[in-house]
This record gives structure tokens, C-alpha cells and sequence, in this order.
């Protein structure tokens, strides 16, 4: 019988994260890091960690940990992400929704409120719905797109409104 290695999970490869900060809602890749996304919080998940250790002669030995998790680091724990829709990876960094705190934010390596930076806080927390999807029913909440030829992040609500939709270009800002 054949095995598949990349289905084959050691209990080396798994990590638990915080409970009290909700479910983990997504993994999201961003640059060379995994982004676990949680109600509450944030995380980078440390996977095959790499060390460099300098020789006399001057070329660096890298040492590997053979694909397994190391823990997390906490980006936050004052914002977070309920609806995976709303996460998407745009060239410079990641965007999503946090619905509980009613922003829009944009990570890359750092958070920035993109809704109070660009002034549409109010219509925000207005239209802002804590809804998830079901298949087959209506999605009353954001979705998020990305357009990779005019880098504009488009973020759309739900299908059942008639709201518009807010464009962002990552060149503009």
C-alpha cells in the first residue's frame, strides 16, 4: 500500500491555542509565516523555525527542526477575525474583518485599522453583521476579494443587502 507523507501527521505537528480567545476560524499564509486567525486574537504559528549559527569560517550552518511546530507567537489579542470570508491576501498584506470589534484591518507584520484610517468607522459599525454562512442560505455578512492586476481589495457585503461594495488600493493606500 502506498502512503502519503503529507497526510501523515505526527503529534510533533500540532498546537493548541488559546481557548478563551474562541475558535480558530482560519490559516491564512502570509509571506513565510502561517497566521492562525481566532474571534479574539491573532497568532503566527512558528513552523520549522530556522537557526543560523555563525563559523570561524564565515558560512552559516542552518539548523532545521525537520516540519514541526514550535508554538505561536500572539500578534494580538484585541482583534480577531469570526468570518474566514473576510480574510484575504492582497500583495502587501492580509486583510479581514473583525466583526466584533466592527473594523476593518489590513496585517502586514503589523495591524492597522484600515475603517478608522479611512475614515468609514460609523458606516462600519452600521452595516457590520455577526452572521455565518450556511450552505444554502443567505450569508449576511462580508466577503472579502483580492484583484492581483490593479491590487485592489474589494470588500463586499452580504448577498441578501443591496450595500455597496468598498474598494481599497493597496498603491493608493
Amino acid at each position: 500500500a502506498e502512503t502519503d507523507e503529507w497526510m501523515h501527521i505526527t503529534l510533533a505537528s500540532n498546537l493548541k491555542l488559546d481557548g478563551e480567545r474562541g475558535d480558530c476560524n482560519a490559516l491564512r499564509r502570509f509571506q513565510n509565516s502561517i497566521i492562525a486567525f481566532q474571534d479574539r486574537s491573532i497568532s503566527e504559528i512558528l513552523f520549522n523555525s530556522r537557526t543560523q549559527i555563525p563559523t570561524g569560517d564565515g558560512v552559516p550552518i542552518e539548523i532545521a527542526n525537520s516540519g514541526k511546530v514550535d508554538g505561536k507567537r500572539v500578534i494580538t489579542n484585541n482583534s480577531g477575525c469570526v468570518n474566514k470570508w473576510s480574510i484575504v491576501e492582497g500583495k502587501n498584506a492580509l486583510y479581514y474583518v473583525d466583526n466584533i470589534n466592527k473594523a476593518f484591518y489590513a496585517f502586514n507584520g503589523n495591524l492597522e485599522n484600515l475603517s478608522e484610517k479611512l475614515g468609514f468607522t460609523a458606516w462600519f459599525k452600521e452595516k457590520n453583521k455577526m452572521g455565518s454562512w450556511k450552505p444554502g442560505s443567505l450569508f449576511n455578512n462580508f466577503v472579502s476579494y483580492f484583484d492581483r492586476i490593479h491590487s485592489d481589495v474589494y470588500l463586499v457585503g452580504g448577498w441578501d443587502t443591496n450595500e455597496p461594495c468598498l474598494v481599497y488600493n493597496e498603491t493608493l493606500g
